[in-house]
């Protein structure tokens, strides 16, 4: 049978996950010699915790033969045999979590605009469009956390539009920050009227988990790790940077 394949991956090092020859799925492509499917096209900048690649010559490596033939950054952590047909895109639910220092934003207001993104709506002005027949209707379920000074604004849903999530993250912060009031948000929500929406960073959203009902992964613990050391060494520089930024800005700064 041939195998779908967990895979986590730092964003800076590639241009997305499909689309140049420098993408995630290039590289998938050369280790497995074959066309590889993604289950989602994570912008440029996007980490991922959880992905899903399916090589469709139906190739079934052992993850430590994968692991080898990949460059650094991307890191296979599990395997599940699936039947050859597999589209890894038709997942049963997707998770995201958007990552934002706090700075003082009125969290009551985010958890309102929160709440009222939730659900079923007309997400035109929160989604860049691949052609006008493009769909516009999505489903998500937002929530938010504040946890030791960073805001976590995690996004559920079966699939997410282009640039969806991000937008919606750039106005609940907006919203926080009164830069616009829950009615700025509310006249672009379910509307035929074109009022854009900005995107916040990309470097801000991680893809943490891709789930399908009807199938179970093994994780392989020791590649697992590997990703782990990585990802946390990724985040201590990121944090010591930030505090070098800061007190340059307290002492030196104009």
């Amino acid at each position: 049978m041939p195998c779908a394949y967990l895979v986590a991956y730092d964003g800076l090092l590639f241009h997305g996950a499909v689309g140049s020859e420098n993408s995630v799925v290039r590289f998938l492509e050369k280790a497995f010699r074959c066309r590889t499917m993604i289950a989602s096209r994570t912008d440029p900048g996007v980490m991922a915790l959880r992905n899903v690649a399916f090589p469709t010559c139906g190739v079934c490596l052992h993850i430590g033969d994968l692991a080898s033939r990949l460059p650094q950054g991307i890191f296979p952590v599990g395997v599940a045999y699936v039947d050859a047909g597999f589209i890894p895109r038709r997942a049963d639910r997707r998770i995201y979590v958007y990552v934002a220092p706090y700075t003082g934003e009125d969290t009551s207001q985010i958890e309102r605009a929160a709440a009222l993104l939730s659900g079923r709506h007309d997400f035109r002005n929160f989604m860049v469009r691949r052609g006008q027949k493009a769909s516009t209707i999505a489903t998500v379920q937002i929530s938010v956390h504040v946890d030791s000074g960073v805001l976590l604004f995690t996004f559920k849903g079966r699939g997410f539009k282009n640039k969806m999530l991000r937008k919606l993250a750039w106005a609940l912060l907006a919203v926080g920050r009164g830069v616009w009031t829950v009615d700025d948000l509310l006249r672009r929500l379910d509307t035929s009227a074109e009022m854009p929406t900005p995107s916040a960073p990309a470097l801000g959203l991680i893809l943490v988990d891709v789930h399908y009902n009807d199938i179970v992964f093994d994780v392989a613990n020791e590649f697992m790790e590997r990703a782990y050391k990585y990802f946390t060494k990724k985040v201590t520089e990121s944090m010591t940077r930030l505090l070098v930024y800061k007190l340059v800005n307290i002492y030196i700064g104009p």
